[in-house]
């Protein structure tokens, strides 16, 4: 009996070393080591070890706490969707860009996208980023938060709302992507008809021909036109070779060199 005991708290021993073994990689190692001590915590999915990654998402070291926050989305320790609402104002931005991350990853359901909806508003760009990107992981509740992003005032942040749509696999995103193509400044179009193009909606064409033949930019022409040397319909072939004889010679030389992509993929 005495020999099972000892033998059984030997057992805890060692795994007690595994598991502060691996906690100390979280908050130190790199980010391979990282990586594979949070799976291996997942895999064990000890108390202690949860209790541990906890912990150290709430450690006074701004760096260690976003490694910890970090490391909650691939553990998923019970009380880890609470701890990242908490932690959503967090003084240090990588922390925030962490909390907004780990929000997609957990599926954090409509508390998540009102908290990630607040984070648009972030003086940080990685941070709207992040939680841009989270909010088109939460499915139909993330929509409205992107749907905020794409009236907001400063371009940065709509250009980001549409790359989220672009990501999102809602049916109602591609209806806003649709919108963004209309009554907006033109890099806002331009990326939205991108994506509208990719996912084979023809209004993606239509508006990529409109931006390359009669936008007001420069730039966002040039990349129209090369982004229609990918487009395989014959509006798209006519467009560009309307384009090969405008007198700007940089727009000349990208329809010429779209419509040789066209010909070479064929």
């Amino acid at each position: 009996m005495l020999a099972t005991s000892g033998s059984s708290m030997a057992r805890r021993d060692v795994a007690a070393e595994v598991i502060a073994r691996l906690l100390k990689q979280l908050a130190t190692g790199t980010i391979a080591a990282r990586d594979r001590a949070a799976q291996r915590l997942y895999l064990l999915g000890d108390p202690r070890g949860n209790a541990g990654v906890l912990a150290l998402a709430e450690h006074r070291d701004p760096m260690r706490r976003a490694r910890g926050v970090w490391a909650l989305s691939v553990v998923r320790p019970p009380g880890s969707k609470a701890l990242l609402l908490r932690r959503s104002g967090d003084n240090a931005p990588a922390v925030r860009r962490e909390v907004a991350r780990a929000l997609g990853l957990l599926r954090s359901g409509k508390k998540g996208a009102k908290v990630l909806r607040r984070m648009l508003g972030d003086k940080v760009g990685a941070v709207r980023q992040a939680a841009v990107f989270a909010l088109a992981r939460l499915g139909v509740v993330g929509l409205s938060g992107l749907r905020q992003a794409l009236r907001a005032k400063p371009l940065v942040l709509r250009l980001l709302a549409v790359r989220g749509l672009a990501a999102s696999k809602q049916p109602l995103a591609r209806a806003l992507l649709r919108r963004a193509t209309r009554r907006n400044r033109e890099p806002v179009r331009l990326l939205a008809a991108t994506a509208l193009e990719r996912k084979g909606d023809p209004l993606g064409a239509r508006t990529l021909i409109t931006l390359a033949t009669a936008g007001t930019a420069k730039g966002v022409r040039l990349q129209a036109i090369t982004t229609l040397g990918k487009v395989k319909t014959a509006q798209a072939r006519r467009a560009l070779r309307r384009l090969v004889r405008v007198r700007d010679q940089q727009l000349r030389r990208a329809a010429a060199d779209a419509l040789a992509q066209q010909r070479g993929s064929r």
